[in-house]
């Protein structure tokens, strides 16, 4: 399955010789030093990509000797740092990436002494996953997504195993039999990966107004999320206070008591120069200041948390962009309805 999932990024011609298909293309696989990752990592630099590998410990040749070995290694993959358990830990191997192939999931040894499974093991391995996937969220050129688990997923249900048996969807493992012998935590990562499967969730980055929505796949719609306001739609605002930073209907709302802090419009900033004349005839009607940094670039400049700081006109879409997926967390009812 995860094989037939990668052929997106190589094309569906088979040439097993030619490296065109993924030239130029960048793909990010997580836990690269396992087993099923070893070779997505070879499948892919064969076919041309550059690739992100992700270890927890990029200093263990044991982890990694086996990576560099590989044909292409030397020119097109690069090796990261990555934690799991913690958020923002993918961001830098994720960013600028066409695809992620994410094979890595936090696993106790067998000698481990678990008391509660729950905590100790399914929501590391929830947490796991999402921090993967948020740091995907932040990437804009993330096209693709492919969420795997292990074959502790599908061969751990008291059924004999033998050389002739072929292993497909049929033997997803049995819950009972995984929560006894302590596998139930990959059994729900394949159910968690599952349940996400045909869900595409569409951001709307206005320059007035911004929404969010999601294809609802069995109801054959896309329904739009309310915010926490019971609003479909939210500002495209951002204010900076003196403790925190507000979006939305909050940083509307801050507008009339802080409005140099408060950046609206900021659409209109992006892909123009501060050498731009009509962007000066917008700059007159702007409460907040905006300055040119290193080659003409606009930044504007706001007072946060007693500092003045210059943020770029991306990183408050950015802000922005969090804000509604953070919506679509809150509102799990709709999105896995």
């Amino acid at each position: 399955m995860v094989l037939k999932n990668i052929r997106y990024f190589v094309g569906r011609k088979k040439k097993e010789n030619s490296m065109s298909s993924g030239l130029g293309k960048l793909v990010c696989v997580t836990g690269a030093s396992g087993y099923i990752a070893s070779w997505i990592v070879n499948f892919l630099l064969q076919r041309g990509y550059t690739v992100r590998a992700t270890v927890r410990d990029p200093t263990n040749p044991k982890k990694t000797q086996h990576l560099v070995n590989l044909d292409g290694a030397k020119e097109r993959l690069q090796i990261f740092k990555a934690d799991l358990l913690q958020e923002g830990s993918f961001d830098s191997a994720i960013q600028g990436c066409d695809g992620v192939c994410n094979t890595a999931s936090p696993v106790p040894p067998p000698a481990a002494n678990i008391q509660n499974p729950r905590v100790e093991v399914i929501e590391q391995v929830v947490k796991g996953t999402l921090n993967v996937l948020k740091s995907c969220a932040k990437s804009p050129t993330v096209k693709r997504i492919i969420l795997t688990s292990s074959m502790a997923a599908s061969i751990y249900n008291g059924r004999p195993l033998s050389p002739e048996v072929e292993i497909d969807e049929t033997w997803f493992s049995n819950p009972d039999f995984c929560l006894e012998t302590k596998l139930k935590e990959k059994r729900y990562l394949e159910e968690m990966a599952r349940r996400y499967e045909g869900h595409a969730i569409g951001i709307d980055l206005g320059t007035t107004y911004s929404c969010v929505a999601v294809w609802q796949e069995h109801h054959f719609r896309v329904e739009i999320i309310h915010n926490d306001q019971g609003n479909r739609t939210t500002p495209s605002c951002v204010a900076f206070a003196d403790t925190q930073r507000l979006i939305g209907v909050a940083a509307k709302n801050h507008a009339t008591i802080n409005p140099a802090n408060t950046i609206f419009d900021a659409k209109r900033l992006i892909g123009r120069k501060f050498s731009d004349l009509v962007l000066h005839k917008d700059m007159m009607f702007w409460p907040f200041k905006v300055i040119a940094n290193t080659h003409d670039k606009l930044v504007i400049v706001v007072t946060y948390k007693g500092a003045e700081d210059q943020k770029s006109c991306q990183s408050l879409d950015l802000n922005q962009a969090s804000f509604l997926l953070k919506v679509c967390e809150t509102r799990r009812d709709v999105f896995l309805a």
